[in-house]
């Protein structure tokens, strides 16, 4: 499901990474405690003229102060790539992404970059891999069903089809906009997170991870159509000019899933 489900993060890739982290800070500390030097011989030897000139960064006239600023945002931007490289955000619900995002962005008891820290983290997030999906599945459950967007209620297909479980089709209210050409639409940006969601619960309900791509294959699908109807592997969608689209679901085997473990199952031990 996740990259150290399969191997691919090991540990001894975790160790490599880390010590080139190391190197790497070490190389920038001992590059400030020289500039730290030469503005101490400035200053010692020519005055505080020079001690004020030689500041590299605006406000800032202690280079290390620079570098203690530096180091942070360095361990803040590596977190985020050592997880990134779990792959985790692909079974991540929104809410949960939102929620990881703003950790990293404020994330103000960062632990050090070591190996058993960044191990046990990653460990850590790949044991709750199952419950991410799972809350995954129940935030595309609700968004596609009538009663998550008001709008979706007044379309007989959305009563016939998701009013208490998800059916053949839905009708999903301001999932696209009009886009630059005759025939042409693209996701809207206020629901693209919704709708790439929905891409990535189906892919994770047939046990296949969600390919690479700008952002997922139906929202791709849907961007670069020039008719405004198309399909995937898993859907065939028809964009209309009000911004809705109709769904229709292709693998009703995995629509059957959803319904299910939305309905209070747990995911089946193959996924």
């Amino acid at each position: 499901m996740t990259h150290l489900d399969t191997g691919i993060i090991k540990k001894q890739t975790i160790i490599e990474l880390v010590t080139i982290y190391e190197e790497a800070i070490n190389t920038m500390k001992a590059g400030y405690a020289l500039l730290n030097k030469s503005q101490d011989l400035f200053q010692d030897n020519f005055g505080t003229e020079t001690y004020a000139r030689f500041s590299v960064v605006p406000g800032y006239d202690i280079p290390n102060r620079v570098c203690v600023d530096i180091e942070l945002k360095l361990r803040r931007a590596v977190w985020k790539v050592m997880i990134d490289m779990l792959d985790i955000r692909k079974i991540l619900s929104v809410k949960r992404a939102e929620e990881l995002d703003k950790q990293l962005y404020e994330w103000k008891d960062m632990p050090e970059i070591t190996v058993q820290n960044v191990y046990d983290t990653m460990t850590s997030m790949v044991s709750q891999s199952r419950d991410f999906l799972n809350e995954s599945i129940q935030e595309v459950y609700k968004y596609l069903r009538p009663a998550a967007y008001q709008n979706h209620i007044r379309y007989a297909t959305n009563l016939k089809n998701a009013r208490w479980d998800l059916g053949k089709k839905v009708i999903i209210s301001h999932a696209v906009d009009k886009g630059w050409g005759v025939g042409k639409f693209r996701v809207n940006h206020y629901f693209e997170k919704n709708i790439v969601a929905i891409d990535k619960v189906f892919h994770a309900l047939d046990s296949k991870g969600v390919p690479d791509g700008y952002l997922s294959p139906l929202v791709d699908a849907i961007n670069t159509n020039t008719t405004g109807t198309g399909e995937t592997n898993y859907f065939k969608f028809k964009c209309y000019q009000n911004q809705n689209m109709h769904l229709e679901f292709k693998r009703m085997d995995l629509v059957a899933q959803l319904n299910q473990i939305a309905g209070g199952a747990t995911l089946r031990d193959n996924t």
